[in-house]
């Protein structure tokens, strides 16, 4: 025969000494909270921490970035940022103009240049007027002193006809009228050769090679002053601008950063090498994004090792990895650019 015996708080838990105890109840589920509680504070890390223990171990995981194949545009030379046309986001056409740079030295180079070779071709133009205007002068004189010659010629070659001049007076006035031939002649031969030494000097003169070498510096300015105004190379948008209206860079310093506009959207993925052969052409991979969004992908160019890993993904204190860089193309329509922003972090499960 069982026996059992039963105190007084097990048959009435409401009652205490013959008094009504209302929050006995309560505190037995308070103290069964609070043991719950700290049961699952004990066992949530534990189950955390092998969460991450095992996953890697489970699935073949690489930490990547998304990339637009950005284009990074520096200052061909040193100059001061003048203008500036987009802003981080903004779209833009090829041909479209980004920024202004400005170098007030090369202003004062081609200016100085444009100056030299202003004066230099006056002078040129100048000397080769007032020598054409000389021989020409000195022809004309030629040729009316051959006219009056000729005049008294035809006079004494009447009288002489009827013998009203001696032959040694007839002869004299001969010999005059050939020696202002001779010398219009001459005049006139010295002028041609005036305008063609003009000519010449127009294309290989010394003061034309001193121009020429003036305009090719000029040409050369120029482009550089034109290499100022910098223009889209493709349609695409703006990543990244480093540059600030007033602030001065030297040269194959980066300015602004742009992407191509595309449809296809790249991933650069750093895979372990232990896991080069999932890594191969055409093999399929989801890419997850930070918002727990999972997208298809695949490889689409031959793998090759990582030169150094970016600063998205780098920690403190760690040393260089042996890491294979994997570029993927994701191979559906994919969020806005305001969602997946270049060099955002994400993760590959190969």
């Amino acid at each position: 025969m069982k026996v059992t015996f039963q105190i007084n708080k097990q048959k009435s838990p409401q009652k205490e000494r013959g008094m009504n105890v209302a929050y006995g109840e309560a505190k037995r589920t308070g103290y069964r909270l609070r043991w719950f509680a700290l049961l699952a504070i004990v066992i949530f890390p534990v189950a955390v921490a092998l969460y991450y223990l095992v996953k890697p171990q489970v699935f073949t995981i690489a930490q990547g970035v998304v990339s637009y194949e950005p284009v990074s545009i520096s200052a061909p030379q040193e100059s001061v940022v003048e203008s500036l046309f987009f802003e981080v986001g903004d779209s833009f056409s090829q041909g479209q103009f980004l920024l202004q740079l400005q170098n007030r030295v090369l202003d004062d180079e081609i200016s100085f240049l444009q100056g030299q070779i202003y004066e230099l071709a006056s002078y040129a133009q100048r000397r080769g007027k007032d020598l054409s205007s000389m021989y020409a002068a000195s022809e004309m004189e030629a040729q009316k002193n051959l006219n009056e010659i000729e005049k008294i010629k035809r006079e004494f070659q009447k009288f002489n006809n009827e013998g009203l001049v001696s032959t040694g007076d007839y002869a004299s006035v001969l010999n005059n009228y050939y020696s202002a031939q001779s010398l219009k002649s001459k005049a006139s031969l010295e002028l041609v050769l005036a305008k063609l030494e003009e000519a010449d000097e127009q294309y290989v003169g010394s003061i034309t090679n001193i121009i020429r070498q003036l305009k090719q510096e000029l040409n050369r300015k120029q482009s550089q002053k034109r290499a100022l105004l910098i223009s889209a190379p493709f349609d695409g948008h703006v990543i990244d601008v480093i540059a600030k209206r007033g602030e001065r860079f030297e040269a194959h310093m980066e300015l602004i950063t742009i992407a191509p506009d595309t449809d296809q959207v790249k991933v650069v993925a750093y895979l372990d090498s232990k896991h080069i052969d999932k890594a191969k052409v055409s093999s399929r991979v989801t890419v997850k994004l930070p918002n727990g969004e999972k997208l298809n992908a695949h490889v689409s160019s031959p793998t090759e090792l990582a030169s150094k890993l970016p600063i998205q993904l780098s920690k403190p204190f760690e040393g260089q990895q042996a890491l294979l860089e994997v570029v993927l193309t994701i191979d559906e329509p994919v969020p806005p650019r305001e969602e997946l922003i270049q060099g955002m972090p994400v993760e590959v499960y190969f």
